[in-house]
């Protein structure tokens, strides 16, 4: 086999596992939400970490002013970055299942196009 064909067998095969992978996930997404909107899904889990996002804030501002020389931009910025450090986590917590059944969703689909692959590879012959 070539390089040129090995390559663009191998490109091919790619965006087949691509493509099966985003509809897996967009499968595994809609299972989950059982119908029900994306958007009002997602913006209740970003409220409901905002209250992560202010554990975050005074975190970061505690641990800014435990330090031996208090600066007000230190602060801001250790506060700032315990906030988006709060806010992601709680995200990731709030929407936690969701991830997981989209990436159900996506693994089921990407091992049939591999299964498919290894078959046209090794072929079995029953005669």
């Amino acid at each position: 086999m070539s390089l040129h064909r090995w390559i663009a067998s191998n490109v091919q095969y790619g965006r087949k596992l691509v493509g099966s992978s985003l509809r897996g996930a967009n499968h595994g997404r809609q299972e989950f939400l059982q119908g029900e909107p994306f958007v009002p899904f997602m913006s209740d889990a970003a409220v409901r970490a905002l209250k992560h996002a202010a554990a975050g804030v005074c975190l970061g501002l505690v641990g800014a002013s435990l330090s031996p020389r208090r600066r007000t931009r230190k602060a801001l910025a250790y506060g700032a970055l315990g906030g988006a450090l709060g806010f992601g986590a709680g995200l990731t917590w709030r929407t936690r299942r969701l991830t997981a059944s989209m990436s159900h969703g996506a693994l089921k689909k990407m091992n049939s196009v591999r299964d498919e692959r290894w078959f046209e590879k090794h072929p079995i012959n029953y005669a």
